[in-house]
């Protein structure tokens, strides 16, 4: 997931507030990923960690606004289409096509 797409996605979830907003989750990403390189699963979950520690809200909000935001129409992409990507068995395909969707893989 590039940086253009965490925001699309934090975004198109509503993660973003009065005092956590674009440019915060801009910062958030450079902060979890190394410089270069995109954001995977492991990244992701660390960024959703210090974004509800920020916001005081709980990472499990944070998750099930993924989910509940669900995917964008028109996503035929998919994370898991080449050895060593995310499995199937550890994020749920709604959330695989959400983070596709934005701009992902």
């Amino acid at each position: 997931l590039s940086a253009e797409g965490f925001t699309k996605l934090c975004q198109h979830c509503f993660l973003l507030t009065k005092t956590f907003r674009l440019q915060d989750a801009q910062q958030l990403f450079w902060e979890v990923t190394l410089p270069g390189t995109e954001m995977d699963l492991n990244c992701f979950e660390a960024a959703l960690s210090l974004m509800a520690w920020r916001t005081r809200r709980s990472s499990e909000q944070l998750r099930r606004a993924v989910i509940l935001a669900g995917p964008q129409p028109g996503c035929g992409r998919d994370l898991c289409q080449g050895p060593g990507d995310i499995s199937t068995k550890e994020v749920p395909s709604h959330i695989r096509t959400a983070l596709c969707s934005v701009g992902g893989a």
